[in-house]
């Protein structure tokens, strides 16, 4: 006999699948001595299932940033774990990390996740990912590179560039948008040029000096540098840009033979990301044998927005995971 299915039932079991698919857990982990604090997002079943860990973008960001994106892949059968970043929030560890920060250390955070994790039954160890975003884009090459048990990434507005050319980029966009002349960019960008070779050898600080005293009433001056005198040599903020401005991420993905997903905006619109740079070192790897596909959504900015709205990005992922057999065809 046929049963029938009321309304009201069709509710509840709408409510309980979603509960199911929803289920989520508090997990702390230690790494390197301190204590961090994330949520795992589990799909409804037993498992074992396929895993990601999110990789933060730049600031203090906490686990919340990546939470609705997070239970997407919950509900389309895959673990999500989404935690605070060091020093945020919940995570303990130095409160000015997110400001002075160590790609050593945050990729060493990543993978004490996974360690963590790895623990589980309900994790299948052999289909690990990182899902990356921004400043995460140069993190997780790092992670994969040091980790066997990562076996894919996804990447979204990340610089294949190193850091020093990607403030380049960014400053140089930024004053454009705000109207400087070509001529003020470029006193800019040649003063910028100076300023990163006195945290990188501690060397030309006289000759930074007197672009400061030459451009200091400069109608550009006062959007770059907010400070009364010039950073000299040594000082914290040079110490920690010396450790950071040459990084590298070529270099790692290079090392690195797991398929990628890279997802971009528009490159004249996004003014964080060099994606016409990056897309062009992509595509040269892509030519020595890289699995990589790449993405570009025209009219999207580094969000992956458009005019203000979310992008339906997640169908091209999901498409792109059953093509590398990470997700069930």
């Amino acid at each position: 006999m046929k049963k029938t299915i009321t309304p009201y039932t069709a509710i509840l079991l709408l409510l309980f699948t979603n509960i199911q698919s929803a289920a989520q857990e508090e997990i702390n982990f230690n790494s390197a001595g301190t204590t961090l604090s994330g949520t795992l997002i589990l799909p409804g079943g037993n498992g074992p299932f396929p895993l990601v860990v999110f990789v933060h973008g730049s600031g203090s960001e906490k686990r919340s940033n990546s939470k609705s994106r997070a239970k997407d892949f919950a509900k389309n059968g895959i673990a999500s774990f989404i935690y605070d970043k060091r020093g945020v929030d919940k995570s303990g560890g130095d409160r000015n990390f997110p400001q002075y920060f160590s790609f050593d250390t945050l990729a060493m955070d990543v993978n004490a996740a996974i360690d963590e994790l790895s623990k589980r039954k309900d994790i299948n160890t052999n289909k690990i990912g990182l899902v990356a975003s921004s400043q995460g884009g140069w993190v997780a090459p790092l992670a994969a590179s040091l980790n066997k048990s990562i076996s894919f990434l996804i990447i979204a507005s990340g610089s294949v560039s190193t850091v020093g050319e990607d403030n380049l980029f960014e400053r140089n966009v930024r004053l454009k948008g705000e109207g400087f002349t070509e001529s003020e960019v470029k006193e800019a960008e040649a003063m910028h040029i100076v300023d990163q070779e006195v945290s990188r050898t501690g060397n030309r600080f006289d000759e930074f000096s007197k672009m400061w005293e030459q451009y200091k009433n400069a109608n550009w001056f006062r959007r770059v540098y907010l400070s009364d005198q010039p950073n000299p040599p040594g000082s914290i903020y040079r110490n920690w840009y010396k450790r950071v401005v040459d990084f590298e991420p070529v270099n790692y993905l290079k090392q690195l033979s797991i398929p990628i997903l890279w997802l971009y905006g528009d490159s004249s619109i996004d003014r964080f990301c060099p994606v016409a740079l990056s897309m062009k070192r992509l595509n040269d790897l892509k030519a020595s044998g890289k699995n990589y596909e790449v993405i570009s959504f025209p009219g999207a900015d580094h969000s992956l927005q458009k005019k203000s709205k979310d992008l339906l990005t997640e169908a091209q992922t999901f498409e792109w995971l059953r093509s590398n057999g990470i997700l069930d065809k």
